[in-house]
């Protein structure tokens, strides 16, 4: 990949995109949204979709978390090793499809194959229609392999688009257990962006803190102090020890870009000084669901 392709920053610019999966799965319909004129290519997982950046892909489309079932573990655990940052946001709508090969039907089914965090959004329909799940390592895959097979007792839970690409029938539509069901995407580039429009602001970080009392309050004062508003705050442990607990972060801007970011600035400044360790994952125009 030449040289320049590696400086380009917003997904509309990018020539080449990289995400997890098959062609027809949800990553690849927010891939056409975000990056509608660039190549997309399908890695197996997401650690070698990210890792495909800036070597081979511009930059990566992956989900961050879903509104059924929460954040998605494996992209918060990628992300204090990657050295990348986000540059947008994107709210995809879910409806997952029952699919199954020619000549099925509801009664002959008996299991279905899907991603896992798919069959925890459905998971209510699908005890309710008595199939069993089994979990693949993504939907469009599972549509892909229930076609090749032709077993008529089992299905796939995917896309629309997926069920057309392999070849299958929809057997029911809206299986997601809830109707507005819908996963959040990230755009990683390799270079930081500031978005260009005059316009709210979002930003995503990571710090640690201390394992003791206040240590956490402290840290969050440095929000409050200039006026963020804190949208998302998780915590998990990566290495396994006690002492130092990391969190994952989001906050909001409500004022002009002008001002926006120079009072996100000195926020994060701020909360360097109150804090073990910060890392910067980027800034990005705030998409609504």
């Amino acid at each position: 990949m030449d040289n320049s392709a590696t400086l380009l920053g917003l997904p509309a610019q990018w020539r080449r995109v990289a995400i997890q999966g098959n062609p027809g799965n949800y990553a690849h319909m927010a891939a056409q949204t975000l990056c509608p004129t660039a190549q997309v290519l399908f890695y197996p997982t997401f650690e070698e979709a990210a890792k495909a950046v800036p070597f081979i892909a511009d930059g990566a489309i992956l989900p961050i978390e879903n509104n059924t079932i929460g954040r998605i573990g494996d992209i918060h655990h990628l992300l204090p090793n990657l050295t990348l940052y986000m540059v947008a946001e994107l709210y995809q709508p879910i409806t997952h499809c029952l699919l199954a090969p020619m000549g099925a039907r509801l009664e002959t089914l008996k299991t279905v194959y899907s991603q896992l965090p798919a069959l925890a959004q459905c998971l209510q329909t699908l005890k309710m229609l008595g199939l069993t799940p089994v979990a693949t390592a993504d939907t469009a895959g599972a549509a892909k392999d229930v076609a090749l097979r032709g077993d008529k007792t089992e299905a796939a839970i995917a896309s629309r688009l997926a069920g057309e690409l392999y070849g299958l029938v929809v057997i029911k539509e809206g299986v997601n257990d809830i109707a507005n069901n819908t996963t959040r995407f990230v755009a990683l580039g390799p270079v930081f962006v500031q978005p260009q429009a005059l316009q709210n602001l979002k930003f995503s970080l990571m710090f640690g803190v201390k394992n003791a009392p206040g240590s956490l309050v402290k840290a969050l004062e440095a929000f409050a102090n200039h006026d963020i508003n804190l949208t998302k705050l998780e915590s998990y442990d990566e290495t396994g020890q006690f002492s130092l607990t990391h969190f994952y972060a989001e906050g909001e801007t409500q004022q002009s870009q002008s001002s926006a970011l120079s009072i996100a600035y000195r926020a994060i400044e701020d909360l360097k000084t109150r804090t073990a360790w910060v890392k910067e994952l980027g800034f990005y125009a705030i998409a609504r669901d």
